[in-house]
Protein backbone atom coordinates (compact mmCIF):
# COMPACT_ATOMS: atom_id res chain seq x y z
CA UNK A 1 0.00 0.00 0.00
CA UNK A 2 1.26 3.45 -0.88
CA UNK A 3 0.20 6.37 1.32
CA UNK A 4 0.80 10.06 0.54
CA UNK A 5 2.98 12.29 2.67
CA UNK A 6 1.61 13.55 5.98
CA UNK A 7 1.20 17.05 4.52
CA UNK A 8 -0.81 15.83 1.54
CA UNK A 9 -2.89 13.50 3.76
CA UNK A 10 -4.41 16.57 5.47
CA UNK A 11 -6.08 17.62 2.23
CA UNK A 12 -6.69 14.28 0.52
CA UNK A 13 -7.24 10.90 2.18
CA UNK A 14 -6.10 8.52 -0.57
CA UNK A 15 -4.19 5.24 -0.68
CA UNK A 16 -2.98 3.04 -3.55
CA UNK A 17 -3.32 -0.71 -3.00
CA UNK A 18 -1.92 -3.85 -4.54
CA UNK A 19 -2.87 -7.00 -2.66
CA UNK A 20 -5.53 -7.20 0.04
CA UNK A 21 -6.63 -4.58 2.54
CA UNK A 22 -9.38 -4.11 5.10
CA UNK A 23 -10.50 -0.56 5.84
CA UNK A 24 -12.59 0.79 8.72
CA UNK A 25 -12.97 4.45 7.80
CA UNK A 26 -14.13 7.05 10.30
CA UNK A 27 -15.97 10.13 9.18
CA UNK A 28 -13.87 13.28 9.31
CA UNK A 29 -14.75 16.87 8.66
CA UNK A 30 -12.56 19.12 6.58
CA UNK A 31 -11.04 21.83 8.82
CA UNK A 32 -11.60 24.55 6.23
CA UNK A 33 -14.98 23.74 4.68
CA UNK A 34 -16.69 21.66 7.37
CA UNK A 35 -17.65 19.09 4.72
CA UNK A 36 -17.08 15.37 5.21
CA UNK A 37 -13.66 14.34 3.88
CA UNK A 38 -13.66 11.58 1.30
CA UNK A 39 -11.40 8.53 1.69
CA UNK A 40 -10.37 6.81 -1.57
CA UNK A 41 -8.62 3.51 -2.23
CA UNK A 42 -7.10 3.32 -5.72
CA UNK A 43 -6.28 0.06 -7.48
CA UNK A 44 -5.40 -0.62 -11.08
CA UNK A 45 -9.02 -1.21 -11.98
CA UNK A 46 -11.07 0.47 -9.22
CA UNK A 47 -11.37 3.68 -7.25
CA UNK A 48 -13.37 3.10 -4.05
CA UNK A 49 -14.61 6.32 -2.41
CA UNK A 50 -16.15 6.36 1.06
CA UNK A 51 -17.18 8.73 3.84
CA UNK A 52 -17.30 6.24 6.73
CA UNK A 53 -17.59 2.50 6.35
CA UNK A 54 -15.98 -0.98 6.54
CA UNK A 55 -14.88 -2.77 3.39
CA UNK A 56 -12.30 -5.20 2.02
CA UNK A 57 -10.41 -4.80 -1.25
CA UNK A 58 -8.73 -7.75 -2.94
CA UNK A 59 -6.53 -6.58 -5.81
CA UNK A 60 -4.33 -9.08 -7.64
CA UNK A 61 -3.05 -9.33 -11.19
CA UNK A 62 -5.99 -11.34 -12.53
CA UNK A 63 -8.84 -10.23 -10.32
CA UNK A 64 -10.20 -7.39 -8.19
CA UNK A 65 -12.99 -7.82 -5.65
CA UNK A 66 -14.52 -5.34 -3.23
CA UNK A 67 -16.71 -6.47 -0.31
CA UNK A 68 -18.77 -3.85 1.50
CA UNK A 69 -19.47 -4.89 5.08
CA UNK A 70 -20.97 -1.68 6.48
CA UNK A 71 -21.95 1.77 5.18
CA UNK A 72 -21.98 2.79 1.52
CA UNK A 73 -19.29 3.16 -1.10
CA UNK A 74 -19.05 4.37 -4.66
CA UNK A 75 -16.85 2.10 -6.77
CA UNK A 76 -15.65 3.67 -10.02
CA UNK A 77 -14.25 1.62 -12.87
CA UNK A 78 -11.99 4.19 -14.56
CA UNK A 79 -11.44 2.02 -17.65
CA UNK A 80 -15.12 1.34 -18.37
CA UNK A 81 -16.17 4.77 -17.08
CA UNK A 82 -18.87 3.31 -14.82
CA UNK A 83 -19.74 3.96 -11.18
CA UNK A 84 -21.46 1.49 -8.85
CA UNK A 85 -23.11 2.50 -5.57
CA UNK A 86 -22.71 -0.47 -3.26
CA UNK A 87 -24.78 -1.56 -0.26
CA UNK A 88 -23.67 -3.70 2.70
CA UNK A 89 -23.24 -7.37 1.83
CA UNK A 90 -22.51 -6.71 -1.83
CA UNK A 91 -19.38 -7.87 -3.66
CA UNK A 92 -18.09 -6.20 -6.81
CA UNK A 93 -15.95 -8.54 -8.92
CA UNK A 94 -13.74 -7.91 -11.91
CA UNK A 95 -11.66 -10.60 -13.64
CA UNK A 96 -9.00 -9.89 -16.23
CA UNK A 97 -10.73 -9.84 -19.60
CA UNK A 98 -14.14 -8.70 -18.27
CA UNK A 99 -15.58 -5.48 -19.66
CA UNK A 100 -16.56 -4.12 -16.26
CA UNK A 101 -17.49 -5.10 -12.70
CA UNK A 102 -20.30 -7.42 -11.67
CA UNK A 103 -22.00 -6.42 -8.40
CA UNK A 104 -24.06 -8.96 -6.49
CA UNK A 105 -25.33 -9.73 -3.00
CA UNK A 106 -23.16 -12.22 -1.13
CA UNK A 107 -24.20 -14.26 1.87
CA UNK A 108 -21.88 -14.84 4.84
CA UNK A 109 -20.41 -18.03 3.35
CA UNK A 110 -19.64 -16.28 0.05
CA UNK A 111 -17.98 -13.39 1.93
CA UNK A 112 -15.76 -15.67 4.03
CA UNK A 113 -12.95 -16.24 1.46
CA UNK A 114 -12.57 -12.46 1.12
CA UNK A 115 -12.24 -11.75 4.85
CA UNK A 116 -10.55 -14.96 6.09
CA UNK A 117 -7.05 -13.48 5.63
CA UNK A 118 -7.79 -11.21 8.61
CA UNK A 119 -7.87 -14.45 10.66
CA UNK A 120 -4.63 -15.57 8.96
CA UNK A 121 -6.41 -18.13 6.76
CA UNK A 122 -6.86 -18.85 3.08
CA UNK A 123 -10.33 -20.29 2.47
CA UNK A 124 -11.22 -22.27 -0.65
CA UNK A 125 -14.63 -23.56 -1.72
CA UNK A 126 -14.57 -25.99 -4.65
CA UNK A 127 -11.52 -24.16 -6.01
CA UNK A 128 -9.96 -25.55 -9.19
CA UNK A 129 -6.24 -26.34 -9.17
CA UNK A 130 -5.52 -23.22 -11.22
CA UNK A 131 -6.96 -21.04 -8.43
CA UNK A 132 -5.07 -22.94 -5.74
CA UNK A 133 -1.79 -22.57 -7.64
CA UNK A 134 -2.42 -18.86 -8.28
CA UNK A 135 -3.16 -18.09 -4.60
CA UNK A 136 -0.03 -19.99 -3.49
CA UNK A 137 2.06 -17.91 -5.87
CA UNK A 138 0.47 -14.66 -4.65
CA UNK A 139 0.64 -15.42 -0.94
CA UNK A 140 3.73 -17.56 -0.48
CA UNK A 141 5.71 -16.71 -3.64
CA UNK A 142 5.97 -20.42 -4.44
CA UNK A 143 4.86 -22.28 -7.53
CA UNK A 144 2.93 -25.50 -6.99
CA UNK A 145 3.69 -28.17 -9.58
CA UNK A 146 1.01 -30.82 -9.89
CA UNK A 147 1.62 -32.90 -12.97
CA UNK A 148 -0.76 -35.36 -14.50
CA UNK A 149 -4.26 -35.26 -15.92
CA UNK A 150 -5.80 -36.35 -12.61
CA UNK A 151 -5.15 -32.86 -11.18
CA UNK A 152 -6.75 -30.85 -13.96
CA UNK A 153 -10.26 -31.69 -12.78
CA UNK A 154 -9.51 -31.74 -9.02
CA UNK A 155 -11.03 -29.14 -6.73
CA UNK A 156 -10.01 -28.12 -3.23
CA UNK A 157 -12.29 -27.15 -0.37
CA UNK A 158 -10.69 -26.21 2.93
CA UNK A 159 -8.66 -23.76 4.95
CA UNK A 160 -4.91 -23.18 4.81
CA UNK A 161 -2.93 -21.14 7.37
CA UNK A 162 -1.35 -17.99 5.95
CA UNK A 163 1.52 -17.90 8.42
CA UNK A 164 2.61 -21.55 8.24
CA UNK A 165 3.48 -22.78 4.76
CA UNK A 166 4.61 -26.17 6.10
CA UNK A 167 1.19 -26.78 7.62
CA UNK A 168 -0.48 -25.62 4.39
CA UNK A 169 1.62 -28.09 2.40
CA UNK A 170 0.85 -30.88 4.90
CA UNK A 171 -2.87 -30.26 4.48
CA UNK A 172 -2.56 -30.41 0.68
CA UNK A 173 -0.39 -33.53 0.86
CA UNK A 174 -2.92 -35.34 3.03
CA UNK A 175 -5.85 -34.15 0.93
CA UNK A 176 -4.39 -35.41 -2.34
CA UNK A 177 -2.39 -38.35 -0.96
CA UNK A 178 0.88 -36.97 -2.30
CA UNK A 179 4.25 -35.93 -0.91
CA UNK A 180 5.26 -32.25 -1.17
CA UNK A 181 8.88 -31.98 -2.30
CA UNK A 182 10.42 -28.49 -2.27
CA UNK A 183 12.97 -27.51 -4.90
CA UNK A 184 14.09 -23.86 -5.23
CA UNK A 185 10.92 -21.74 -5.50
CA UNK A 186 8.67 -24.66 -6.45
CA UNK A 187 6.85 -27.41 -4.61
CA UNK A 188 6.46 -30.65 -6.53
CA UNK A 189 3.71 -33.04 -5.51
CA UNK A 190 4.70 -36.65 -6.15
CA UNK A 191 3.12 -40.02 -5.39
CA UNK A 192 4.06 -41.47 -2.02
CA UNK A 193 6.32 -44.51 -2.43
Amino acid sequence: MRIPSRFKWRSTREVWLTGEGFFAVQKQLDDHTGDKRKFTVHTERADVAVLGTRFTVYNRSRQTRVLLEEGRIALTDPVAGKMFLMKPGEVASYKKGDKTYRVEKADTEQQRPLIAWRSHLLVFENAPMTELKQRFQEVYGIELVMEGDEFKEQQFTGELPLSDIREALNILSETFGLEAVPHQDRIYFISNP
